[in-house]
């Protein structure tokens, strides 16, 4: 079985437990059962009616916008779930659990034109965390990325919306025009260039990202790698992994180990696949099309 086909399988069912309430179909209001407490670090709208858990972004947001005096308003749980996430499998949650990261996947398989975007525009999700996540949150008491987060419009927003006739409530205003504009434009920039919000946006991509180098479960580079850009190829966040094994853009998602130059490491330990017979002529574009090959096949 491929890389890629055992990671769509795990991201389905991923997206599917996560996602599991039934309880709205029968009471109209959103999911609020004990596993509402849990926060898993994967982005998933906490307001979508059939969410099981949380989304830790929403929760630092609540601990830092509603904060009561004489209590501990400083949002440790979910800082811990992420930064021991994070030291322990780095991104992996990104590329192996969370529903958006499927949501993205799905559209990078349509056809058509792809366009490279410059690898300065990555550092932008950590400005979304800093403001939007942190610092208008604490100041303004308001959960502000939440009010613009596109995995919010498509689980909350549109559902809600869309039941509008059974909930005559709801009434969209202007507001709703931004924020379906926010998730059009990250949907067209998807299908244009692989995981564009993850790269460039997600503000939990950026915390998860922080430990990369020091996790558990990483990646290593042989010295008998001959640079010739393969990996980088199938690589959907667009990395060279031989000019940076730890990079934080890393995902984790292991495609690059079809590389026999890229191993799967686990604490200290390296795990080596079979190396095929050494090649006499034109290493680096044997490997190039061996690893573009079997990427195809998937």
């Amino acid at each position: 079985m491929r890389i890629k086909f055992i990671q769509r399988i795990i991201q389905a069912i991923s997206a599917f437990v996560i996602n599991s309430a039934p309880d709205f179909f029968r009471t109209k209001v959103v999911y609020g059962g004990p596993e509402k407490n849990l926060c898993l670090p994967v982005l998933n709208c906490h307001a979508c009616p059939t969410a099981r858990t949380t989304c830790p972004l929403g929760a630092i947001q609540t601990s830092l916008a509603y904060r009561q005096p004489g209590h501990i308003w400083f949002p440790l749980y979910p800082l811990g779930v992420l930064s021991l996430t994070s030291l322990l499998v780095g991104r992996a949650p990104c590329a192996w659990l969370c529903p958006f990261g499927f949501f993205q996947d799905l559209l990078s398989l349509i056809t058509g034109k792809k366009i490279t975007i410059p690898q300065k525009l990555n550092y932008l999700r950590y400005l979304v965390l800093i403001i939007l996540v942190f610092i208008l949150p604490y100041a303004l008491h308001g959960q502000w990325f939440t009010k613009f987060c596109p995995m919010g419009t498509l689980e909350g927003t549109i559902p809600w919306l869309s039941m509008s006739s059974l909930l005559p409530g709801i009434k969209p205003g202007y507001f709703i025009w931004i924020k379906l504009s926010i998730l059009a434009f990250v949907v067209i920039m998807s299908i244009l260039t692989s995981r564009f919000f993850c790269r460039v946006l997600c503000p939990l991509g950026a915390i998860l990202g922080i430990f990369n180098r020091l996790s558990l479960i990483r990646l290593k580079v042989e010295s008998t790698c001959t640079k010739c850009g393969a990996c980088r190829k199938i690589c959907p966040m667009d990395i060279s992994i031989y000019e940076n094994d730890g990079s934080s853009d890393c995902i984790r998602c292991f495609r690059c180990t079809q590389c026999r130059h890229v191993s799967f490491a686990v604490g200290t330990k390296v795990i080596r696949k079979k190396s095929p017979p050494p090649e006499s002529k034109n290493i680096s574009g044997n490997n190039a099309n061996r690893v573009e090959a079997a990427d195809s096949k998937t």
